[in-house]
């Protein structure tokens, strides 16, 4: 975002600039804007719930993020809470339905993530409402673990290593070495993006670790991802597109991206 050398802009105009700004960048932050444009705090709190209302951005603590999270910029967790999540809803419900008609399933690890979230939440809601026999299930996701607890689970483990406050995600060497001795039927794994070039991606090299570990432990690799990530590149690639067996997606998908993820012999399930 460069410096505006008109000395006021109207609050349409501003706002213009913060909406494309945000598509850009990914993020905002309201002390950085108020800067910019040489108005309070509170004028940019305003501009940011005017642009939230027409469903410009999505408002966060500090500042407000793009509605598609299509940059390559890494939002702190929470921030993305609510980012497609209709989609990420409908993807998650999806990815359940395809791994319960499995009939010789007995585990599968949980990549952290918020779409993967919502998968350990259909999960558990089988499981305590409708007598489903629970699956062992492996986790790097501190939200994933809370989540079952609340529910009761017993039957899922999570792994060792640090936290990464940004994502709630627990990576290092340690971590990736414990799950390096695991083997599950199914990993259920997120992505920040999706591409043909370089298959799955994500911003930070920790997590690319311990999600290239989990891939290599699975008998079979399913991939939640909303299409808004579809030809999408992140700093580090942790998994190819020979590794994946089943994508789960949205109605949103590109019919030629469908097509060719068929044609390459992915499973493409559409919520």
């Amino acid at each position: 975002m460069q410096k505006n050398e008109a000395t006021m802009l109207s609050a349409p105009e501003r706002q213009a600039e913060i909406s494309h700004t945000t598509k850009t960048t990914g993020h905002v932050s309201v002390s950085q804007l108020a800067t910019h444009f040489g108005v309070t705090p509170e004028t940019i709190r305003r501009d940011l719930k005017s642009l939230e209302s027409r469903g410009r951005l999505v408002r966060v603590h500090g500042g407000a993020v793009s509605t598609t999270a299509s940059s390559g910029v890494e939002v702190e967790y929470g921030s993305n809470a609510l980012v497609n999540m209709e989609q990420k809803r409908r993807i998650a419900l999806a990815a359940w339905n395809r791994i319960s008609a499995e009939t010789s399933i007995s585990s599968l690890s949980i990549d952290a993530g918020t779409t993967t979230l919502e998968f350990a939440r259909e999960m558990a809601s089988a499981s305590q409402l409708h007598g489903i026999a629970p699956l062992t299930a492996i986790t790097n996701s501190i939200p994933v673990a809370n989540l079952t607890a609340e529910f009761g689970l017993t039957n899922v483990h999570v792994v060792g290593g640090r936290i990464r406050p940004i994502t709630r995600a627990i990576v290092g060497d340690h971590t990736v070495l414990e799950i390096e001795r695991l083997r599950t039927d199914f990993a259920v794994m997120g992505t920040n993006g999706l591409s043909f070039d370089h298959g799955c991606s994500t911003p930070d090299p920790s997590e690319a670790a311990v999600k290239s570990a989990m891939i290599k432990g699975a008998r079979n690799i399913m991939v939640l991802c909303d299409s808004t990530k579809l030809q999408k590149d992140y700093l580090v690639t942790f998994g190819t597109l020979e590794d994946i067996n089943i994508v789960v997606t949205d109605s949103g998908i590109d019919p030629d991206h469908r097509d060719r993820l068929e044609s390459i012999g992915i499973e493409v399930v559409v919520s």
